[in-house]
């Protein structure tokens, strides 16, 4: 595992600083032709190392961290300069950390299959008209507020985000997975069967249903409740395991029905393709619950990684900064993983029943300041690495099994300012 982190990292550097890249990601030929202060790569990688603090003092620490030979860049000048990269250049970036057969050793599937998950998350962007008009708004009780919407295709078992999209607010969540589902390839994951992909509520419909088919995946979807027009068959089943057909384009598909009741005395209803006569409705249940791992990702991305506090404020920007934390969200889990697998060997040889796993709040705080030494040295990155993962393993927290939480429904608000930005 070591090795593979090693060579992606070698591979982002040889990426950012090829001609053909930055030939291909600079706004136009004029971008970067002359020696400046700040370079092509340089603005790239210090949006990699996911600065939190002011923009004034996170650049100041970026020079220190890259022994750059030079006092100071103004924060005009790197304003100036970050405008003059496409933010697609970030999103090939993240790309180079989805395929999970180059990223991961040991790869878990459940019963055989690779488990995806595909869901979606508004995010709150900096309140201006343009972003207002670029990304969407919702109106609160004075003034609209602008919010983005993103979704990810995250492979559940494997902690590995696949895809993810940056998109207007109001598009709708099934428009985005099925531009998902178009764009995901079977060779990104591993196993001896297809692989499940689970939905919660807000996606059944027979479109998806018949695109998910002909993908060769199975699926497993939440319903609603309610009776939901065109799919009436799936609430007039009875509870328990039923089989029905559902048309689409003059095509049949058949479908798995599953119902059952909730310890809280709800009804779940889970709809499914997958016939194999061995998964049981109990084990429907398990393999619904794995689902909740994108709502933890979500999770890390947000209050670890704090997507939300970006640092720029125009459109570009926040494409920018959103694809180079899915990078960063990649990479610290690639990190988690090999520091996990230590602690569980180190459990296992003391005896030790309590479960453990790396404080990732913590590990992510060394991983990208050393982010630049990782990258561009690549005589001592191993030796960085091995440093990180000593501080992963020493840095780990219980893990408490079996905890259920009543769901709250909390007032939403601007979780960061961009006038208050840290200097810790």
């Amino acid at each position: 595992m070591i090795k593979k982190i090693s060579s992606l990292l070698k591979s982002v550097n040889n990426l950012i600083t090829s001609e053909e890249f930055i030939e291909k990601h600079r706004i136009n030929q004029k971008s970067f032709n002359r020696n400046r202060k700040l370079t092509f790569k340089d603005i790239i990688l210090f949006l990699l190392s996911q600065p939190q603090k002011s923009l004034s003092v996170a650049l100041s620490d970026y020079i220190d961290s890259s022994n750059l030979a030079i006092d100071s860049i103004s924060k005009q000048a790197f304003s100036k300069a970050r405008f003059k990269i496409k933010p697609d250049a970030f999103r090939e970036i993240f790309l180079m950390t989805t395929d999970v057969n180059k990223t991961r050793s040991n790869l878990n599937t459940w019963n055989g299959h690779p488990v995806l998950a595909i869901d979606g998350t508004s995010l709150q962007i900096p309140n201006t008209k343009e972003n207002q008009t670029y990304y969407g708004s919702k109106k609160n009780q004075y003034d609209p507020v602008a919010l983005a919407s993103a979704s990810a295709l995250y492979d559940v078992l494997n902690d590995n985000l696949l895809n993810t999209k940056l998109v207007h607010y109001r598009t709708s969540e099934l428009v985005q997975a099925q531009t998902l589902i178009d764009e995901f390839n079977l060779n990104q994951v591993h196993g001896e069967k297809a692989p499940i992909i689970i939905f919660d509520r807000g996606y059944p419909s027979r479109k998806l249903y018949a695109q998910l088919q002909e993908k060769q995946c199975f699926f497993v979807m939440r319903h609603k409740t309610k009776s939901h027009g065109a799919l009436k068959a799936v609430y007039q089943c009875n509870y328990g395991d039923t089989s029905i057909q559902y048309s689409h384009n003059d095509c049949s598909y058949p479908l798995r029905v599953i119902k059952f009741d909730l310890p809280s005395g709800l009804q779940e209803t889970l709809v499914t393709n997958l016939f194999d006569p061995n998964i049981t409705v109990e084990m429907f249940k398990e393999l619904y619950f794995i689902r909740w791992g994108i709502e933890t990702k979500y999770r890390e991305v947000k209050s670890i990684l704090k997507l939300e506090n970006f640092m720029g404020i125009k459109p570009e920007a926040i494409e920018q900064e959103f694809y180079a934390a899915m990078f960063a969200s990649n990479l610290l889990s690639m990190f988690a993983s090999v520091c996990n697998e230590e602690i569980s060997n180190i459990q296992q040889e003391t005896k030790k029943t309590t479960c453990y796993k790396t404080n990732r709040n913590i590990l992510v705080n060394y991983l990208f300041n050393k982010l630049y030494t990782l990258i561009c040295n690549y005589r001592i990155a191993k030796k960085v690495i091995n440093n990180l993962i000593k501080i992963g393993i020493k840095n780990r927290s219980q893990v408490r099994t079996n905890r259920s939480y009543e769901r709250k429904k909390m007032r939403s608000r601007m979780k960061f300012s961009q006038n208050t930005k840290s200097t810790l």
